[in-house]
């Protein structure tokens, strides 16, 4: 029995949001990933606005190979709209390697904005995100101190929230 493409796209739809599968017209394997901010991701956005802060880089752009926090699941960071790669103007490199936190990164790091507690990704686009919200804190989820993180990364705590960071809704990044 021939599949037609809307058969494929129902299939597919399910499939994509658990286990995955592969695509009946193309076999590309097909999911969708579940994705929230980690301990590591955190720590590395700390370290990027501490950076950031220091550089003496025009536009504030980071060298990421200078980062003490080791992983390259920052990059995800930007689906939240906390960091932004720059453009690479070099065809023989995947990307810049330079990076700074956007206002809401920087706005995060400070405790002074809540982000959704996961975003669900499909080929590189946010296709859904969670109504519960969280802030740079509760990614940390208690073992390290984000004051002495800030300290670390030449940032003050003076200006950080101590209670509920403002609330930055909606939150639409598709």
């Amino acid at each position: 029995m021939a599949t037609t493409v809307d058969d494929a796209r129902k299939l597919v739809s399910v499939a994509m949001m658990g286990d995955g599968c592969a695509c009946p017209v193309c076999d590309q394997f097909v999911k969708a990933y579940r994705r929230s901010i980690t301990v590591t991701m955190a720590r590395w956005l700390i370290w990027l606005h501490g950076a950031c802060e220091s550089s003496e880089h025009p536009a504030r752009w980071v060298d990421v190979r200078t980062s003490p926090v080791r992983g390259g699941d920052y990059a995800k960071l930007r689906y939240w709209g906390l960091a932004e790669n720059m453009p690479n103007d070099r065809p023989e490199t995947r990307n810049s390697g330079m990076w700074r936190t956007t206002e809401r990164g920087a706005r995060f790091v400070r405790r002074r904005a809540w982000v959704p507690r996961y975003l669900v990704i499909y080929n590189a686009r946010v296709i859904e995100e969670s109504a519960q919200t969280v802030c740079i804190v509760d990614s940390l989820r208690e073992k390290y101190d984000y004051r002495d993180l800030m300290k670390r990364a030449g940032l003050s705590t003076d200006d950080a929230t101590r209670g509920n960071a403002d609330m930055l809704l909606p939150f639409n990044i598709h």
